[in-house]
């Protein structure tokens, strides 16, 4: 496979775009006399002191008569600047041109400071919001071009999409000035994205989608093909750059494996830098799965069969990653995204991920309300941390709840016992962090506060069966219909990826073939 290099840019393939913009005509004849009028009435007032106000207002009125223009001639004035602006412009998209005095006014309304790039990009965002409001062609009438300052058009098919690639018009944004260099980052590190900018003269930037602790991710078009894509933007550190020049090589490992791409796995597109920041450039997707279960299932989860068919997407992903020797590490509902339309599904955010034979004892590796207890205990077998937190995730689909809210490493292992019963003596012993969190007779130290003072205290808990169980959670939360049966093979699958021994739980290749997946639904 090659490499991940922005492929080269035929120019002359490029779509381009005339817009017109009209320039502010003042639309009113009040607009035209008023001033004029109210300064001759000032004048007249100097000069005769004694002039009545019955007076003022009738010569007022009569100045207004001799001074204003008919309505078609109106028309016809504006007529004729519309068609000098548009031939002006014909080339290229017409800039709204905003002084530097009117954007530092606009910042400092809200008690910033304005910066040099916060300054000259007010003309990019003011830009690419009027491109939005344009009709999806490639001239504009003069008749039914908009007026900058006119409320937009009511007709949503009026704008350009920016979330769908079936377009005929594609959005242009403006490139940096080199001068702003010292502009670029803040304090740690991430790129400062504007809606609007132009990057690597092709992505269009649309929205910022999120910010992680490696990067910012943010939706853009590419001017060259029209299509919607998301941008990872490294924070500029090299400690991060090295992280994503990791990702980078796992993710083309995992798609030299799945070159007809059928393994839930997000693709990577290109790779390239833009201002000391590595960008990868990956596909599309709509929302994550965490997104979906507010919007679908908030408190009460999703149907048992949209249940069914994610939980075996989800596990041709985990597939794909063993066969290729590598752990995720930090597999989550935000981590896992979902196509517009919800029926598809792909595993992505790959910065945790590694090497099984990189393993390393990692105490807080993955995020903790979906961290395996091995992790915690420090135990050397990791390999099925990714199953672990993928049953955490197909409860949380189910329901609607997280399934180990755990405050700490400490109370994530009491709230997994509370659910999954006591540890095994045996695995304890192995665990280099065990110790910490049991006593020689394998009670469980509990790490409180007092509630009165507040000060941490030690708790010594003996927990020999669990005090509530899946089958008890999730009968609880049944759903009307007939698929009780189907309900109970999910339980059961969900009792195998949460074994709290490593050793047997359930792998992405038995999960594949258990009944849960294998029922015909139809």
């Amino acid at each position: 496979m090659s490499k991940f290099v922005e492929p080269s840019i035929d120019k002359t393939s490029s779509n381009k775009i005339v817009a017109s913009q009209n320039d502010k005509i003042p639309n009113s004849k009040d607009s035209i006399t008023e001033s004029s009028s109210f300064t001759t009435g000032m004048k007249r007032a100097g000069e005769w002191g004694s002039v009545s106000r019955s007076q003022m207002a009738k010569d007022t009125h009569i100045e207004r008569e001799n001074s204003v223009l008919t309505d078609s001639q109106l028309i016809e004035e504006r007529r004729q600047k519309r068609q000098a602006i548009i031939a002006k412009y014909a080339n290229g998209i017409c800039e709204v041109p905003i002084s530097i005095h009117t954007a530092t006014t606009a910042i400092s309304s809200h008690n910033e400071k304005p910066s040099v790039r916060e300054n000259e990009l007010v003309n990019i965002t003011t830009t690419a919001m009027d491109v939005q409001q344009k009709k999806k062609s490639k001239v504009y009438d003069s008749d039914s071009a908009d007026d900058m300052f006119a409320d937009s058009p009511s007709n949503s098919d009026s704008e350009v999409s920016m979330g769908k690639s079936n377009y005929t018009a594609i959005a242009k944004g403006r490139k940096l000035e080199e001068g702003m260099h010292a502009n670029w980052d803040d304090e740690d590190g991430y790129y400062r994205t504007i809606v609007g900018e132009l990057i690597k003269d092709r992505y269009l930037i649309n929205a910022t989608l999120g910010r992680g602790m490696f990067a910012e991710v943010v939706r853009a078009t590419d001017n060259v093909t029209g299509e919607t894509l998301a941008i990872k933007i490294i924070r500029n550190n090299d400690m991060m750059r090295k992280a994503a020049a990791k990702e980078i090589a796992i993710l083309q490992k995992l798609q030299n494996n799945d070159p007809t791409d059928k393994m839930h796995i997000v693709r990577l597109k290109y790779t390239f830098d833009h201002k000391n920041h590595l960008c990868l450039v990956f596909e599309n997707l709509s929302v994550n799965l965490r997104e979906v279960i507010k919007k679908f299932g908030k408190d009460c989860g999703l149907n048992i069969l949209a249940v069914k068919s994610y939980t075996q997407q989800i596990l041709i992903g985990l597939l794909s990653l063993e066969r290729s020797g590598v752990i995720h590490a930090d597999l989550k509902p935000d981590n896992i995204l979902v196509s517009e339309n919800h029926s598809i599904l792909k595993i992505c955010d790959l910065g945790s991920a590694f090497d099984i034979s990189e393993t390393e004892i990692a105490p807080y590796l993955a995020s903790r309300f979906y961290r395996a207890p091995e992790l915690i205990l420090g135990l050397k077998n990791i390999n099925g941390i990714d199953m672990w937190s993928t049953g955490c995730t197909l409860y949380e689909l189910y329901t609607g709840k997280i399934m180990f809210p755990g405050k700490s490493n400490n109370n994530m292992l009491k709230v997994i016992m509370e659910v999954r019963g006591k540890f095994n003596h045996k695995l304890l012993k192995k665990g280099e962090f065990g110790s910490q969190h049991f006593d020689s007779q394998f009670n469980f130290l509990s790490q409180e506060f007092d509630s009165l003072t507040g000060s941490p205290i030690v708790k010594t808990i003996s927990i020999n069966q669990p005090t509530k169980d899946l089958k008890t959670l999730l009968k609880g939360m049944e759903q009307p219909g007939p698929n009780s049966i189907l309900l109970d093979s999910f339980i059961d699958l969900l009792d195998k990826m949460l074994n709290i021994n490593p050793e047997k739980r359930i792998t992405p290749q038995e999960a594949l073939n258990h009944p849960f997946i294998r029922i015909n639904t139809l």
